[in-house]
Order: structure tokens, then C-alpha cells, then sequence
């Protein structure tokens, strides 16, 4: 409203007006992609659960850390929000191992059977503190997976390492919660 006020009487001002507005309206869709990418990852609903971990595993892989994934033969119907629980949950516990574990070697494992959906991340670094502090990425490792009524636990890795184990349960049928109003 200030620049079509000033348009005619101050240009210039108006010019420097609209260019804090272009501005200022990137930033905000910068941000609001960032939240949106945060709550959904685009690769989940681009390749699906199994290419978006693929992606993922892959993206942590580098000359000194072998990283592997190994996935069931077929997908089980899961919801929305495990599907990001779980990518979310491989996400830190790598970034994790990448951090601090000193690894040679991880493994992100994916298993389920007709009433629990097991995930395994583990590596051959050097293992978890005998103290160790609860950090966020723990933390919200933790709560993700109760959310949902799963388990989240942190083990030591034979010989050397250590586990991020999460057990889920399923619905049986394989729904798990999955919207029965998808239009909505």
C-alpha cells in the first residue's frame, strides 16, 4: 500500500520498497519449503519409503564409511507418519555415526512380519559411552517411535560399534493406520 501511495510522488522510494518486498517474500517461501520439507521428505512421495532410504543411505556413503541397506522384498503398507518416522529415524542415527562414531562401516536394516516393523541402524565405530548423554537426536529418535507405539533403544554393536534398534507395531492386514479418507 506505502508504494502505490509513493509511486508517483517518490519512484525511487517505491523501487527500494518493492525490492524489500521480493525480498523479504523469497525468504518466507525459502522458510515455509524448509517447514514443508521438514514435516514430509519430498523423496517419500517421489520413489516411495524403500528409494527415498536408498537416497538416503547412499547420500551418507563416502570413501571412509561404507553405508548398506538391506530392505524386504516387498514394501508393507505402512502410514504416512511411520514412513517418516522411520526415514527420519535413519537420518539422524547416520548423521550420528557420520559424527561421532568413527566407523568404517554401517548397516541400515528393514525387516517386518505380519505384526511388528523392525528397523536396525548399526556400525562398527566406536561404540556408545558408558555414560552416555541423552542428546536431542536421541531424544527425538525416542519420541518418534512412541509416538507410534513403537520402541527405540541404543545397543552395543559386536565386536565394536553400536545399534539403533526401533520396533513398531502393525495393524494386522498391513493398513497401520493408514488414512481411510485419503481425499481429505
Amino acid at each position: 500500500d506505502t508504494a502505490r501511495e509513493l509511486v508517483y510522488d517518490d519512484p525511487e522510494l517505491t523501487e527500494q520498497l518493492l525490492t524489500k518486498f521480493v525480498d523479504l517474500t523469497q525468504a518466507m517461501v525459502t522458510d515455509i519449503r524448509r517447514i514443508v520439507h521438514g514435516l514430509r521428505p519430498p523423496a517419500l512421495d517421489d520413489v516411495g519409503l524403500f528409494g527415498a532410504l536408498t537416497l538416503l543411505v547412499n547420500g551418507f556413503a563416502t570413501a571412509h564409511m561404507q553405508v548398506i541397506v538391506a530392505l524386504p522384498d516387498a514394501q508393507p503398507t505402512l502410514s504416512a507418519a511411520l514412513e517418516v518416522a522411520i526415514f527420519r529415524i535413519v537420518q539422524e542415527a547416520l548423521t550420528n555415526i557420520s559424527k561421532h562414531a568413527h566407523a568404517q562401516s554401517a548397516s541400515v536394516t528393514l525387516a517386518a512380519d505380519d505384526w511388528q516393523l523392525f528397523l536396525t541402524i548399526c556400525d562398527d565405530g566406536v561404540g556408545v559411552p558408558s555414560q552416555p548423554e541423552m542428546g536431542m537426536g536421541l531424544r527425538s529418535m525416542r519420541e518418534r517411535a512412541e509416538e507410534l507405539g513403537g520402541v527405540l533403544s541404543v545397543q552395543p554393536n559386536e565386536p565394536t560399534g553400536s545399534c539403533v534398534v526401533a520396533h513398531f507395531p502393525l495393524e494386522p492386514g498391513g493398513s497401520n493406520g493408514t488414512d481411510s479418507h485419503p481425499d481429505l
